[in-house]
């Protein structure tokens, strides 16, 4: 028999938690707050009822009020901290007195949840599980210690009510509702900083004392003269018409502190992809974007590292990854430039202009990756890949999926004796031709040197690919204007041709189909189209264009 010491069991449940994201640690503790919450009101609350007697309040005013009060919120910033200060103990306040228990719960976390969706225009379903599951406890604890002490039945504002309400008010607003919010937001961001835990707690027990009172005062307003609360209406509406004018001014404080906390991350002396997450999580968070790239050049020339982070609730897990070869080539000759750019950024606090101008070096980057910078457009790069989606689509779409090769005829003697740049003058006049000649579904591509390549996605008919090669050859036979000259090439064309998707190969094998197809109709006389056979797994001659034979009788 094997036995385990305690020790071991809490190293390996440390190492099983360290490889859990932010986001799944806080799901693990959100689970755990739920089954607490579930706990107290199946056992102790189940049979719970309001002990006071005076005039109750329906429903939906409470949920109103949650939603109401939930909105109405202040943003208190020391040293850096931001804190947000709401008013929802105020419903909690009047709930206790003049509400069922079972009611409060349910209106009190439906009206705290609308509200919240309503600042953030969008569901973030793991921080909005913890906050439902948090406020469960939060409204288990303050019934539970409520009634426990017992308030006067009939008398709201009795000393023993006041007592009872003051007590519910310490055990869930002081002690157990921000501990628990600091220790879910520290496990979910993997560190703990006592500094900001400190001032955290501090501000939400004063929020709780603040609003507590206020809760009290609406209760001896409900209960003795109702027509009273039409007196909150105006500091309602002043705080509500506050935050709107105030919004410009706070986003723009907050973008001064994403520049400071993200300089203080890039000069920290701990390594960059140690506070990769916390770096990315913020651009999210600030810019309001879905996903985040941060890419570690070193100062020597060397392989970079991609940083990414998808989700914008601020507890996003980051992924790392090397750069394509393209990506890495280019990023090179870009690196002085990049590295000069964040610097001066830096320097002056314009690091939001730094990263959309990184955007742009980026679109400019993946633009080299996958086009030809003659042509502009696609390399064999793209081709490839674009020819393996339409293969891999083929058992849903049911249509044929055709691969062109095409080399041009001539273009030998137009570089060799008009030059390299009448030749790239040619190259690009070709490729102007081929986009004519392609629909939205298909695509144009540069191989490399003086053969393209072509895709025909989707087509009806086997015997299409053939028909838009004849009209490729026939295109490509127009003289082409170069200052006061006219350059004449023609085109000799491979096709080759899937029909099954049973039968698909892999890209580069319908490529070499169709180059065999292409330099056959090189050797039977060029300007011509050849079709790949795939059942003898050899090229033959499908036609030569009308416009060919005339040329060559």
């Amino acid at each position: 028999m094997t036995v385990v010491h305690a020790p071991v069991l809490i190293a390996r449940a440390r190492a099983r938690i360290g490889q859990l994201t932010g986001p799944q640690r806080l799901l693990v503790f959100s689970i755990a707050l739920g089954i607490i919450g579930a706990t107290l009101w199946l056992l102790p609350l189940q049979d719970v009822h309001r002990m006071t007697t005076i005039g109750a309040i329906p429903w939906w005013a409470e949920v109103a009020t949650c939603y109401v009060t939930s909105l109405l919120f202040v943003q208190v910033r020391v040293h850096r901290e931001l804190s947000t200060l709401s008013l929802t103990e105020i419903p909690v306040v009047m709930g206790l007195f003049l509400v069922d228990p079972h009611q409060l719960l349910g209106c009190y976390v439906v009206g705290v949840m609308l509200a919240s969706w309503t600042r953030q225009r969008r569901i973030r379903w793991v921080k909005d599980f913890a906050n439902a599951m948090l406020d469960v406890v939060y409204i288990a604890v303050a019934v539970l210690v409520f009634n426990a002490v017992g308030p006067m039945a009939s008398d709201p504002l009795a000393m023993r009510s006041i007592l009872a309400f003051a007590a519910a008010m310490v055990a869930s607003g002081w002690l157990f509702y921000p501990i628990a919010l600091n220790v879910g937001t520290s496990i979910a961001q993997g560190r703990l900083e006592l500094g900001e835990v400190s001032r955290a707690y501090a501000f939400q027990v004063v929020a709780t004392t603040t609003n507590a009172s206020l809760g009290i005062v609406a209760v001896m307003i409900l209960t003795t003269r109702p027509w009273f609360i039409l007196a909150l209406v105006p500091p309602v509406f002043v705080v509500l018409v506050g935050q709107i004018a105030a919004g410009e001014s706070q986003r723009r404080a907050d973008r001064n502190e994403f520049l400071y906390r993200t300089t203080e991350i890039l000069h920290s002396s701990r390594q960059v992809g140690e506070r990769a997450g916390e770096l990315l999580n913020g651009i999210t968070a600030m810019f309001g974007v879905e996903r985040a790239e941060l890419v570690v050049i070193p100062e020597v020339r060397g392989p970079a590292v991609r940083f990414t982070s998808t989700g914008n609730d601020g507890l996003a897990p980051v992924s790392t990854s090397e750069l394509t070869f393209a990506e890495q080539e280019v990023l090179n000759e870009l690196r002085t430039t990049v590295a000069g750019l964040i610097s001066v950024a830096l320097e002056n606090g314009q690091l939001a202009e730094a990263i959309r101008a990184m955007s742009v070096e980026k679109a400019e980057l993946a633009r080299r990756a996958f086009y030809d910078p003659l042509t502009q457009i696609a390399n064999r790069s793209l081709f490839l890949e674009t020819v393996a989606t339409s293969l891999d689509q083929l058992a849903t779409s049911r249509r044929p999926v055709a691969v062109m090769f095409i080399d041009l005829d001539g273009f030998k003697e137009i570089n060799d004796n008009f030059g390299h740049a009448v030749g790239d003058r040619v190259l690009s006049a070709v490729a102007a031709r081929l986009r004519v000649q392609v629909r939205k579904l298909d695509l144009a591509a540069r191989i490399g040197g003086d053969e393209f390549g072509m895709l025909l996605d989707g087509m009806r008919h086997f015997s299409d690919a053939a028909v838009v090669a004849d009209r490729i050859i026939e295109t490509l036979r127009r003289p082409i204007p170069i200052d006061d000259a006219m350059v004449t090439i023609g085109a000799s064309v491979g096709v080759a041709v899937v029909e099954d998707a049973a039968d698909a190969p892999e890209p580069e094998e319908l490529m070499r189909r169709a180059d065999m197809a292409m330099y056959l109709a090189k050797r039977q006389g060029k300007n011509r189209v050849v079709v790949f056979d795939n059942a003898a797994r050899t090229p033959v001659i499908a036609r030569v264009p009308e416009v060919a034979r005339q040329a060559a009788g």
